[in-house]
């Protein structure tokens, strides 16, 4: 029996009681133990063989084979995951989950590819992810279906370089989304549901799938069906606001400019007004900057507007003070949609300052990036018209000449191109890429958008001193 040893202070115990207490700790220590003979130990081992022990030899944790068995026997039993990213939203429709991820990547950098100029200068709301942004898609099925269309297209042009390749599975979603569309259009339902702001929004994404694809007359059908729909709702005003509006306008835009047709959204005569920041105290600065060679004083105007816009961007830029998105969306709806209106003598210096502003306002304002037009009709109208015209300065000639370059030309296949701005710059004695910002700058300009590309075609020229 080991006794209890009981202290109640730091004192050092007496002699016999660190005598006992170091016999009870040495107990056992000091006892005579006899090894086991070879033979019994041979003995157990035959009676009692040792499981087989799962690669007992010393191999290096670096090697694959080590790497390789570790996955095998942990990783295996364990799934990487459940479901998929978007295995709790409930979607008015199936899709195919590669599709809904590739329209979640998308919308992630959609701004950016469809509206360049919007990503780098204006102040854009960029909180929350790509699954954000689909939630209102996934609440209605013929958007759904459609918008899964229209980034397919978008893939299998932009990225895959397959424009001419037939994707079955967008083409059934096509087809769904416009089945569905008829279905609720000629349903009994009230005009409310049937005029939403999801069957406008649905309307569009055809209309700019269709003129993305190079469907000029399928484009135009669905903008005079849009346009319909927005006067029942009560005019564009009443649009103004939703998720649809600046794609709508954008889109009436692109389809009337490239398709060389009035647009359906705004007649003359109420067309909303320019900003107030660009037009104010307009009589007293009316000959600032470059003189113009015009003299009509709706065309002087709408020059005016866009180059204040550009300084503006570029002040803005400088003093990393972005503009706010009504601006820009202001400012390309009442400059393009008055140039898009405006008439002039063929041939005459009014006409082609007024194309030279609507290839400026297209690459500005309605250009995706890095997507040239599949419309011809467009670019080859601003190259007769400019090659019609002859008595305007070198300067503005230049100017003209390269925004075409910058946007609707390339300079890679057009020689003709080539040589009439080697012409210009030699004829402004421009021997360097300063020498030619300069001029561009007294015109139209924005150096945040263009300067990287400006540059490359500058170089192309080679007419360096």
């Amino acid at each position: 029996m080991m006794p209890f040893i009981v202290s109640f202070n730091a004192d050092k115990a007496d002699a016999a009681t660190r005598r006992l207490i170091r016999s009870h700790v040495m107990r056992g220590k000091k006892q005579n133990r006899t090894r086991p003979s070879k033979r019994q130990l041979r003995r157990e081992q035959h009676e009692n063989p040792p499981a087989p022990a799962y690669r007992t030899h010393a191999i290096p944790l670096s090697t694959e084979d080590i790497r390789q068995d570790l996955l095998s026997r942990y990783a295996a039993p364990i799934p990487r995951r459940v479901g998929t990213d978007f295995s709790f939203i409930e979607f008015a429709d199936k899709v195919e989950s590669e599709m809904i991820v590739n329209v979640v990547k998308f919308s992630t950098f959609a701004t950016r590819i469809i509206f360049p100029l919007l990503s780098l200068v204006a102040y854009y709301p960029t909180s929350g992810s790509g699954k954000d942004r689909l939630f209102p898609i996934a609440q209605d099925a013929p958007l759904l279906h459609i918008t899964t269309y229209a980034v397919e297209c978008f893939i299998d042009r932009a990225l895959r370089r397959r424009p001419d390749g037939v994707n079955t599975a967008a083409q059934l979603h096509f087809q769904r989304g416009v089945a569905l569309l008829r279905q609720r259009l000629r349903g009994d339902g009230n005009d409310r549901e049937k005029l939403s702001d999801f069957t406008i929004a649905t309307v569009v994404k055809l209309a700019s799938a269709a003129h993305f694809n190079g469907y000029a007359m399928e484009a135009r059908r669905h903008m005079l069906g849009l346009a319909e729909m927005v006067r029942i709702r009560g005019g564009v005003e009443a649009v103004k606001g939703t998720g649809a509006w600046t794609e709508m306008l954008r889109c009436d835009l692109s389809i009337a400019l490239l398709g060389g047709q009035d647009p359906v959204l705004f007649d003359a005569h109420n067309v909303p007004p320019y900003p107030e920041k660009l037009i104010l105290n307009d009589d007293m600065i009316s000959r600032e900057g470059t003189s113009l060679p015009v003299h009509d004083d709706d065309l002087a105007t709408a020059w005016r507007v866009i180059r204040r816009f550009c300084l503006l961007v570029d002040v803005g830029r400088q003093t990393h003070r972005l503009l706010r998105p009504e601006l820009v969306h202001d400012t390309m709806v009442a400059v393009t949609y008055r140039l898009l209106r405006m008439r002039f003598a063929e041939k005459s210096v009014g006409e082609v300052v007024r194309q030279g502003l609507l290839v400026f306002c297209y690459h500005v304002f309605l250009q995706w990036q890095d997507v040239r037009p599949l419309y011809k009709q467009f670019p080859d109208a601003y190259k007769t018209c400019i090659m019609a015209t002859g008595n305007l300065a070198p300067q503005m000639m230049f100017w003209l000449y390269f925004v075409g370059a910058v946007s609707v030309w390339d300079l890679s296949t057009d020689a003709w191109l080539t040589a009439a701005l080697r012409k210009c710059a030699t004829m402004c004695r421009v021997r360097k890429w300063k020498d030619a910002q300069a001029i561009l700058n007294e015109y139209a300009w924005i150096s945040a958008l263009d300067d990287q590309v400006g540059k490359q075609v500058y170089d192309g020229l080679d007419v360096g001193g």
